[in-house]
């Protein structure tokens, strides 16, 4: 397909049809922040948006994705993961904001900081349980 861009000025345009794969890495054994979290960004007037993380290990190191209901997204994949096992810290990024925090004591919660620009906000994320599968 072929065209001329016009905003701000005029330029050729060219797209051409291309294949592509992704990569799915293959699991690895899990860390201790595999699994399901969920957590409120409280924003001002009262609005609430809803974070849900889905993390994994695999073969090419942590992985995530991200689900946020009120922007209508599902398995955005963050760009970085880190974390350090036996500090429990862990740093996600995301788009352009980053979430650094502590997992607590018994597990069960990851205590963060998200920061991206011009906005900084404290998100408490819960461990979800794990889903059930039904066997074959």
């Amino acid at each position: 397909m072929t065209g001329v861009g016009t905003q701000e000025g005029s330029w050729p345009l060219n797209f051409k049809r291309m294949t592509w794969q992704a990569k799915i890495p293959k699991p690895a054994p899990p860390t201790v922040f595999d699994g399901d979290w969920a957590g409120v960004e409280n924003e001002g007037g009262g609005l609430k948006i809803h974070l849900i993380f889905h993390i994994h290990n695999t073969e090419d190191g942590p992985m995530a994705l991200l689900d946020c209901p009120e922007e209508k997204f599902k398995g955005a994949l963050a760009s970085k993961v880190s974390y350090d096992q036996a500090s429990r810290q862990i740093s996600i990024t995301i788009f352009q904001a980053t979430f650094e925090g502590k997992m607590t004591a018994d597990g069960k919660a990851l205590e963060t900081s998200m920061t991206e620009p011009g906005y900084h906000f404290l998100i408490h994320f819960d461990r979800l349980a794990p889903k059930k599968t039904e066997p074959n």
